[in-house]
Order: structure tokens, then C-alpha cells, then sequence
């Protein structure tokens, strides 16, 4: 990861991470992958980045059956 990316979370080579190369206060969310140092934008801000997560419920019934479909 670069300097200006703090990780959220991963696995291996591939990260979730905030990216602050444009904003010390309102970072992107992006996926990196450290290999290739490739990168890809999830959401402009943190906030978008909240704003489009799925409760449980909505993606979830309560079997644990996926009922989300885009």
C-alpha cells in the first residue's frame, strides 16, 4: 500500500483501504491490490462509502438465504 492508504481490511495482496492522496479529511475508498499496485475507486468519499452499505436484513433472510438482487 502507498503512503498516502490506510487498510480497512483484506486478505493476502487485495485491500480495502482509505486513500487520503487527494483529502487529508474526507479520503476515497478504494480496493488495492499490492502485487501490481493496481487500484479501484468503491466510493469518492467515506461518506458515499457508508451511505451505500446493505443492512443484513436487506440482503439476508433469516435462514441465512441471500434475497438481495440488484
Amino acid at each position: 500500500m502507498g503512503v498516502h492508504e490506510s487498510a480497512l481490511e483484506g486478505d493476502g495482496h487485495t485491500w480495502l483501504a482509505l486513500d487520503y492522496s487527494d483529502s487529508l479529511t474526507d479520503p476515497k475508498v478504494i480496493v488495492t491490490e499490492t502485487d501490481d499496485g493496481n487500484s479501484l475507486v468503491v466510493a469518492n468519499t467515506f461518506k458515499e462509502f457508508l451511505s451505500s452499505l446493505l443492512q443484513y436484513e436487506e440482503v439476508y433472510d433469516l435462514d441465512g438465504n441471500i434475497i438481495y438482487i440488484e
